[in-house]
């Protein structure tokens, strides 16, 4: 389940139909948006909008496609994918009411420490952490972590590979 806002922040694009809106999300609908494997998978050569797809036997409305974006390490292959509202996601299909990752698109590198800090505190505070005095029960990953993390490995492997020619 994600919010509307979602391709937004994660940088998605609508091939055809349309994404959910907010008045979708307050009130639960059952409407989906497809990633482009997903699409063939589920229905060949077949236009899948306002066709009906199941998700643990709850009937969804096709409403939209992605466009392709293709493999990312982290995550695979993110056109592999079936995006729900998230209101209806927690209340339908998961009965929970909690959310167990959140995704923040911040414009400025310059205030990523700061929003940082201030996500921490509020999900310190929403946890009530600060209260009992206990660790956070969260982690928070930014991409500015993994970029490092990965120049960091990508060093490795290239003194790693001019060993291995000096030999």
């Amino acid at each position: 389940g994600v919010e509307p806002c979602y391709p937004k922040i994660r940088n998605y694009t609508i091939e055809k139909g349309t994404f959910f809106n907010n008045s979708q999300n307050a009130i639960y609908q059952k409407v989906a948006i497809l990633g482009s494997i997903t699409v063939k998978n589920l229905f060949k050569n077949q236009n899948p909008l306002g066709k009906t797809i199941y998700i643990n036997n709850i009937p969804f409305t096709v409403i939209g496609i992605l466009g392709a974006k293709g493999t990312t390490g982290e995550q695979g292959n993110i056109d592999n994918v079936v995006m729900i509202p998230i209101r209806t996601a927690l209340r339908r299909v998961f009965n929970n009411d909690y959310l167990s990752q959140m995704y923040f698109k911040i414009y400025d590198f310059n205030y990523m420490t700061d929003t940082e800090q201030l996500i921490t505190n509020f999900i310190r505070e929403s946890h009530k952490l600060n209260i009992y005095k206990k660790e956070d029960d969260f982690t928070i990953n930014n991409q500015v972590n993994t970029i490092r993390a990965s120049e960091e490995t990508t060093s490795s492997f290239r003194y790693l590979t001019n060993g291995i020619a000096l030999i």
